[in-house]
C-alpha cells in the first residue's frame, strides 16, 4: 500500500537470516545506489547497508537480494562517534531504504537525496519477499590515494577524530580518521555527506583552492565514505587536490578506487620544471629536476643550494609543490640520479668518494653523518609524521649518510627520543626518513647496555 508520502508500508516479517529481495524502478541511470535498513524514528543514530553498492542501468532498475542481519549500528557512545552493534527487537519497524549520494554541480551546492521504501515489522519467520517499485519521476542529484597528511588537528565531530592537511592549491593534500559512526553509519544518514564536509572544513583549513579542486575533494570524500567499509576502508581518508572533478559515475566508479587520476600525460607540463613536495615539513625542502628519461618523465635530486641557484640561474621554472600522491603517479625518483654540479653550473665534478661507510658529499654539497643501521633493518617513509609513503628498506647493519633528523614522536616506535633521521643516501636521496633509535647512533654491536637512542650530533632539519 502506496503511503500519501510516497512510501510502501509493506505487510510481511523479517528475521535474521532470512533471504529478501527488494527493486527499485524508474531510477536515473548512472547513479550509486544503496540499500539500508534501520528502526523506524532513528535513522539518526542507527542503522546498517545491506546488498552492496549497486551502479543504476539504463533501464533505470535495480535489483537487492540480502539475507537480513542479525543487528544493526547504534551510534550513540562518545556523543555518537562510537557505535555498537544492536539486534532487532521483536515487533520492531524497521524502515527500508534507498540512498545515493549527491555530488556538487556548482560551488557549495551538494546535497544526497534519500527515498523511503518500505516499513517492515520484526516477526517470526515466514516466507516471503519485498517487492517495491518506486513511482516517482526520475530521480535527479542536487548538485553536481599514497600520502595522508598528519592528523594534527583533533576534531569535535561525530564523524572524525582528528584531521590533517598539506600543501596548498594543486599541491593541497587532506586526511581524517573517521569514527566507526562514519564508517557504519554514513550511508545510511540523511545529509551525513554535507554534515561529513561541513566539519571537515571546520577542523583544518581550506584555502587557495579553485572550485573545482573542492568539488574534486568533495566527490573523493563521497566515495571514501560509500565504499569505506566494504572496499577501501584505510586507517585514514585521504583526498588530493590534484585530482580532477569528474562526472558522478566516474567519481564512484569502484574500479577507480576513489582516486581518478589525469591520464597518462597528467605530468607533461612539468618537464624542466623544479619540483618540491607540498607535506615537506623542513624549512630547506628537498628539490628535484623533473627531466626526460627514456621517453618517460622523472625527477633527479638536488643536492645542494648552489645546484639550485644554478638551475634557476638557467632559466628552470619552478618550484612547484606538488602532492607526494602525484609525484609518485607521474614523476617518479629516479633512485641515485643526482644532478650534478658540473651539469647545472658548468664546474668540474668533485672527486669521488668511498662507499662503505658513506662520506659526506663533495664541495658545494650539504654535510652528512655516517650511521649504521642496528641488526633488524628499518623501513622508510616520505612522511615521518604519519609513516606513510614507504620507500626501500635499509638492510640491518648497512652504513647510510643522514642530512639531518626531525622531532615526530606521533608513531609510537619512534619512541623514545621521537626523531627520525632524513636519509641522503641514494636510493633515499634526502626524500624519506627513518626512525633514529633504529640505528646504533655510536653504541656498538654487542656492547650493552645500548644507551644511545639518537645521535644528537645530527643537526635538526
Amino acid at each position: 500500500m502506496a503511503g500519501a508520502d510516497g512510501r510502501a508500508d509493506v505487510t510481511t516479517s523479517a528475521t535474521a537470516g532470512q533471504t529478501f529481495v527488494v527493486s527499485a524502478a524508474h531510477l536515473r541511470p548512472g547513479l550509486r545506489v544503496a540499500l539500508f535498513l534501520a528502526p523506524e524514528g532513528k535513522q539518526g543514530c542507527c542503522g546498517i547497508a545491506v546488498g552492496g553498492v549497486h551502479r543504476v542501468p539504463r533501464h533505470g532498475r535495480v535489483r537487492f537480494q540480502f539475507t537480513w542481519p542479525s543487528a544493526y549500528h547504534r551510534c550513540t557512545l562518545d556523543e555518537g562517534r562510537e557505535c555498537i552493534d544492536a539486534r532487532w527487537r521483536g515487533g520492531q519497524r524497521v524502515v527500508v531504504g534507498l540512498g545515493a549520494p549527491g555530488q556538487r554541480r556548482a560551488r557549495l551546492k551538494r546535497g544526497d537525496w534519500r527515498q523511503r521504501l518500505a516499513v517492515v515489522k520484526m516477526k517470526r519467520p515466514k516466507k516471503g519477499q519485498i517487492q517495491l517499485s518506486d513511482t516517482r519521476p526520475s530521480l535527479s542529484l542536487p548538485g553536481l590515494r599514497l600520502l595522508s597528511a598528519p592528523l594534527d588537528h583533533a576534531c569535535s565531530s561525530p564523524w572524525m577524530s582528528s584531521a590533517g592537511s598539506v600543501g596548498s592549491g594543486f599541491g593541497y593534500e587532506v586526511s581524517f580518521s573517521p569514527t566507526t559512526r562514519a564508517r557504519y553509519l554514513a550511508r545510511v544518514v540523511p545529509g551525513a555527506y554535507d554534515d561529513i564536509w561541513a566539519d571537515l572544513h571546520r577542523c583544518v583549513p581550506f584555502s587557495g583552492l579553485s572550485p573545482s579542486q573542492e568539488g574534486s575533494m568533495y566527490q573523493q570524500m563521497v566515495c571514501h565514505v560509500l565504499y569505506g567499509v566494504a572496499r577501501f576502508g584505510g586507517r585514514t581518508f585521504d583526498f588530493e587536490a590534484w585530482r580532477p572533478e569528474v562526472s558522478v559515475s566516474a567519481a564512484l566508479d569502484p574500479r577507480n578506487e576513489c582516486n581518478v587520476d589525469l591520464g597518462p600525460h597528467g605530468a607533461d607540463g612539468y618537464l624542466n620544471h623544479i619540483v618540491q613536495w607540498s607535506g615537506d615539513p623542513s624549512a630547506q625542502k628537498a628539490a628535484w629536476l623533473v627531466v626526460n628519461s627514456g621517453g618517460s618523465l622523472v625527477r633527479n635530486w638536488i643536492p645542494s643550494i648552489k645546484i639550485y641557484n644554478c638551475l634557476k640561474k638557467a632559466g628552470k621554472a619552478g618550484p612547484d609543490s606538488l602532492a607526494a600522491s602525484f609525484l609518485d603517479r607521474y614523476l617518479p625518483d629516479a633512485a641515485g640520479v643526482w644532478v650534478s654540479e658540473s651539469s647545472a653550473c658548468g664546474t668540474p665534478p668533485p672527486a669521488s668518494s668511498p662507499s662503505r661507510p658513506p662520506s659526506s658529499p663533495g664541495p658545494g654539497s650539504p654535510p652528512t653523518w655516517n650511521e649504521q643501521q642496528g641488526s633488524l633493518g628499518a623501513n622508510t617513509f616520505l612522511n615521518p609524521y604519519n609513516a606513510s609513503g614507504m620507500g626501500v628498506k635499509i638492510q640491518p647493519y648497512q652504513w647510510v649518510a643522514v642530512s639531518c633528523k626531525v622531532y615526530a614522536p606521533q608513531i609510537v616506535s619512534a619512541n623514545p627520543d621521537g626523531y627520525w633521521y632524513r636519509i641522503a643516501s641514494p636510493p633515499w636521496s634526502n626524500a624519506y626518513y627513518a626512525v633514529a633509535n633504529t640505528f646504533w647512533n655510536g653504541d656498538i654491536p654487542g656492547h650493552k647496555p645500548y644507551v644511545h637512542n639518537t645521535d644528537f650530533a645530527v643537526p635538526n632539519c
